[in-house]
């Protein structure tokens, strides 16, 4: 049983590890695409607004976006450094244990596009998206691996003692019918 259980638990940690990698490299990539595409699309829509200085539309366009809470932080630049539009929303991650965050990290790519007014660069949008459901999902993942491991390993002790059991019986009965003492 001892030998089982090691079993269990290297063959968890391999698991763990090789899943939790490939999902957190997922993730990256989900990140930063998921970034680049917002600030094309926003690069994009705001053009209008940027090359006629109308800060309302764009202050507005910006917030309908950012107000999801999937980014990190946007930011509208002008071509001479000005900072347009800026909206920040700290990193707080919810229902993750600390450890997990600080041993799991995540990176949280910066994704820019240019703005044109006309055939001119007006601008840069930067936006960087918010990794707390990546955190989420990945702490969601470690869990739901854990439960299954422990549930497997539990259901093959008990499997493994109940035939250890069955095996000693038949062994004691086997004694006794041969008379061996």
């Amino acid at each position: 049983i001892v030998i089982v259980s090691m079993l269990f638990i290297a063959g968890f940690v391999g698991s763990f590890t090789i899943c939790s990698s490939n999902l957190r490299h997922f993730l990256d990539k989900q990140l930063a695409s998921h970034a680049q595409d917002t600030a094309t699309s926003l690069g994009l829509s705001l053009s209008p607004a940027v090359q006629n200085n109308d800060q309302a539309v764009m202050e507005a366009m910006i917030d309908a976006v950012f107000d999801r809470g999937y980014y990190q932080q946007i930011e509208l630049t002008a071509v001479g450094g000005d900072t347009l539009v800026e909206r920040n929303n700290p990193v707080r991650i919810d229902n993750v244990p600390g450890w997990f965050v600080r041993h799991m990290a995540i990176e949280t790519p910066e994704a820019e596009a240019l703005v044109m007014a006309g055939w001119r660069q007006a601008a840069i949008v930067q936006v960087r998206s918010h990794p707390g459901h990546a955190y989420r999902e990945l702490w969601q993942n470690t869990v739901d691996l854990f439960r299954m491991f422990a549930l497997m390993a539990v259901t093959v002790i008990f499997l493994g003692l109940v035939a250890i059991h069955t095996l000693e019986s038949q062994f004691a009965h086997m004694h006794i019918d041969l008379g061996i003492r």
